[in-house]
């Protein structure tokens, strides 16, 4: 029994890296470089460790020899290809069988060879604009040496195409060839797993743009589809349009019906995150589209609607209401001038969502939430009236405007809230003032991620607090003269400025959870109001935001660090101990890392990283 007992202990002389699951474990959390760095300490960790080195292989940015990549390319998982693809890409795929360009006619000509799965664990394929030289010739080598590394890759998930990659050419008079037919043909027979399709494309015609979609609509493990290309020409639908829109409906309800036949599974019912060609689609199609064939639908980029004669609000609600049930994620990427026509687009999907299973994200750029019509809703309102249960990740690039009192709904209702990223922009600011920010206790205690503009009140503003207004009143009349009384009532202004600021930072204080924090001051304030004290801890509240334990990154939009020293970076790293990289909102980064406190900062923390932003 001893001997056998001592059999079973481990050699003191054996390693963990004799255990192939324990590399693997490990590496999933190595770069690249340090994979590198591993490999190069003996041959034994070299042997181990070169699998895992070419899980993701970045032409372009590396350049491995012809060799290397052809005896590792069944290993690459995620293959990126930014440029020199002229070099890289005929070592890949070369000696692999080609395919026949389609003509773009019914005829589909000859199949494609059985693939021999050259790439089996290849996952993941992007493009990157860079990959593409000008000329007609060397894109369409570049789209034949691709095909045929999709062709030999069935395991494949992700697919990320740039723009002129599937533009139509016509070659010459006896060889025309159409590479969006070429790649729907393989996408449909040979990438059935592909579950997330990114494809930019230069303008295309509404026939080829529905049929992209048609295919794509029906592939079996599709979920994420982003068509960011444009039908050309198009600022209104035509009755030409209109008839190829109602043939595509058509079409769709046809497949729909045959695969239901069949036992297969219908069409559109793997859809979930959904960016439509850029299109002035008619609201009757648009609601069609949504109601009838994408009951999966969770994420959903608004495109432009095109008014019919019907309500925006009704038709949509009841789209989406009956159609779309688990829709959670609006995003739009193009806010539309036309306020009260987005107003009403925004506010029929946002009640829409009601009956699912509520908002939990809302992005927008250029989001200007105002309107002239007063029997129009707010969209933010209509937003924090249905669902401020359910809501956890708002983001508003370059915001025009939102009412002050819808942002401090925002925080004081909003308790699921994960992720709020308001960047201010335009003479219309999406701006807090110190008094909104303390007129409500803020609920949202599990915030991560919080961009916000400060505003500083006006001296007309403290009336509103009817305790300051009383007191100054009452000293006011016992001034003997005028000067006086100015000079008074501006002390009592900054005492409760003072007062309301120190409450604010408090109220951000308290957010223990928070991992990033991007601060910025209304623009359009007077110059003589500046904020360099605010961060500090003598005269400022830097002080009040010790409880932001979670914090890795903080963003100061702007000059906070002019009047920051050895006590506040001090600060920073005693209290702050996850801090890994700072953001300032100069051109001068260089000149001001070198001042001697910043300089300690990163030699107490030689793994943080400070970052411009112009």
């Amino acid at each position: 029994m001893a001997s056998a007992s001592t059999s079973a202990v481990p050699s003191p002389h054996s390693s963990l890296f004799d255990v192939p699951e324990l590399v693997g474990i490990i590496a999933q959390y190595l770069s690249s470089h340090d994979i590198a760095q591993c490999m190069v300490t003996s041959k034994a960790w070299a042997h181990l460790f070169e699998p895992f080195l070419w899980r993701e292989v970045v032409l372009g940015a590396s350049r491995p020899t012809p060799r290397t990549l052809e005896r590792n390319r069944h290993r690459i998982r995620c293959l990126h290809v930014h440029r020199n693809f002229h070099t890289a890409l005929p070592t890949l795929a070369a000696d692999l069988p080609g395919i026949e360009f389609f003509s773009g006619s019914d005829d589909l000509g000859p199949p494609i060879p059985e693939p021999s799965c050259v790439f089996p664990n290849l996952r993941s394929i992007s493009l990157y604009n860079e990959a593409l030289l000008t000329s007609t010739e060397q894109r369409r080598t570049c789209f034949d040496y691709i095909v045929r590394i999709l062709n030999q890759s069935p395991g494949l998930t992700a697919i990320s195409l740039p723009e002129g990659f599937l533009e139509q050419h016509q070659d010459d008079q006896e060889r025309p060839y159409d590479h969006i037919q070429s790649f729907l043909y393989t996408l449909t027979n040979r990438l059935l797993c592909v579950q997330e399709l990114d494809v930019q494309l230069a303008k295309v015609q509404l026939d080829h743009g529905l049929e992209f979609l048609r295919v794509c609509f029906n592939h079996a493990q599709l979920v994420d589809l982003h068509c960011n290309f444009q039908i050309e020409n198009r600022d209104y639908p035509s009755i030409k349009d209109t008839q190829q829109l109602e043939a595509f409906l058509k079409s769709l309800e046809d497949d729909k019906q045959a695969r239901e036949a069949s036992g297969r599974p219908v069409v559109g019912t793997r859809i979930k995150e959904l960016l439509l060609p850029q299109f002035s689609y008619p609201l009757n199609f648009l609601c069609t589209l949504l109601k009838s064939h994408l009951p999966n639908l969770e994420r959903f980029d608004i495109p432009d609607i095109q008014d019919d004669g019907t309500s925006y609000r009704d038709s949509l609600r009841d789209a989406i209401a009956h159609g779309c049930p688990k829709l959670q994620h609006i995003l739009c990427s193009n806010f539309d001038e036309d306020e009260e026509r987005i107003h009403e687009i925004f506010n029929g999907i946002i009640d829409g969502c009601r009956a699912g299973r509520g908002i939990k994200s809302l992005y927008c750029e250029e989001f200007a939430d105002v309107t002239d019509d007063n029997e129009s809703r707010l969209i933010m309102e209509t937003l924090l009236d249905g669902h401020a249960e359910t809501l956890e990740d708002v983001e508003l690039g370059d915001c025009q405007s939102v009412r002050r009192s819808d942002l401090v709904n925002l925080f004081s209702k909003c308790k699921n809230l994960k992720r709020v990223r308001i960047e201010s922009g335009g003479w219309e600011r999406a701006v807090m003032k110190f008094q909104d920010v303390v007129s409500q206790a803020w609920v949202c205690h599990d915030l991560r991620e919080l961009q916000l503009t400060f505003g500083r009140p006006t001296i007309d503003q403290q009336e509103e607090h009817v305790d300051l207004a009383e007191t100054s009143k009452s000293d006011l009349a016992s001034a003997d003269d005028r000067e006086s009384r100015n000079r008074l009532c501006q002390q009592r202004f900054e005492t409760w400025v003072h007062r309301i600021a120190k409450d604010s930072y408090g109220q951000i204080g308290r957010l223990s959870r928070l991992e990033e924090l991007c601060i910025s001051y209304d623009e359009c304030e007077e110059p003589e109001r500046n904020y360099e004290y605010d961060l500090t801890l003598e005269r400022g509240w830097l002080g009040e935001l010790a409880g932001l334990k979670e914090l890795k990154h903080f963003h100061m939009a702007v000059d906070f660090w002019t009047r920051m020293g050895q006590p506040e970076v001090e600060f920073m790293d005693a209290q702050w101990p996850k801090l890994d990289s700072i953001t300032f909102q100069t051109s001068l980064l260089n000149v001001l890392v070198m001042k001697p406190h910043w300089q300690w900062l990163q030699e107490k923390r030689p793994y943080l990283q400070y970052e411009m932003k112009d």
